[in-house]
């Protein structure tokens, strides 16, 4: 899968009318409404904020005209994202109309032609899942498994000593690569 690194936009002028487009790379719905939001108080004398967003976990999709003729807006941004293949990203195209009527090719070409510029700014990264999981180990196969975990890519989140040792570790890895290493049974966090 497939996202972006960073924050990103563009500005179109079409007919008068200015868009103004932003990339974000997201992780949540929560994340997603909170830039909305935060863009509807900054942008409050916008005529349109037209949105589309990716999510990958859970698979969420959703997309706003914001008052512009149905399907002439938000789609468009949504498409462009699926063309691209990309996932937990949002594209916010704001309009500041400028006069000059569109039409609803006018507007399916602004929009989309909006989003395409922003996405083709940005760089494209590849989106990796990590997973927490928990492992006990003795004593002794603790260091082992330390230097076996540099080697893996797995990052130590936390280490408890009580009874054993337990590790709390993030990993790209499933819990069945996990599990076939041989150090105790790995379990979802």
């Amino acid at each position: 899968m497939l996202t972006i690194d960073g924050v990103y936009e563009n500005l179109l002028e079409i007919n008068k009318s200015k868009f103004y487009s932003f990339a974000y790379p997201v992780s949540s719905e929560e994340e997603c409404k909170g830039i909305l939001q935060e863009f509807r108080k900054k942008y409050k004398d916008a005529t349109h904020i037209c949105f589309a967003y990716i999510l990958s976990s859970p698979s969420i999709e959703r997309a706003s005209d914001d008052g512009e003729p149905q399907g002439t807006a938000g789609r468009p941004i949504l498409e462009v994202l699926k063309k691209k293949g990309l996932t937990n990203i949002i594209v916010l195209v704001i309009r500041y109309f400028g006069g000059i009527k569109l039409g609803a090719g006018g507007l399916i070409r602004a929009y989309t032609d909006g989003c395409k510029e922003v996405v083709d700014k940005c760089n494209i990264i590849e989106l990796i899942h990590k997973h927490t999981y928990k492992v006990i180990l003795n004593y002794d196969e603790y260091s082992k498994f330390l230097s076996r975990a540099k080697t893996l890519g797995i990052t130590i989140k936390d280490t408890n000593f009580e009874n054993g040792v337990e590790v709390v570790i993030e990993s790209e890895k499933s819990l069945d690569e996990l599990n076939a290493l041989g150090y105790g049974e790995f379990v979802c966090q």
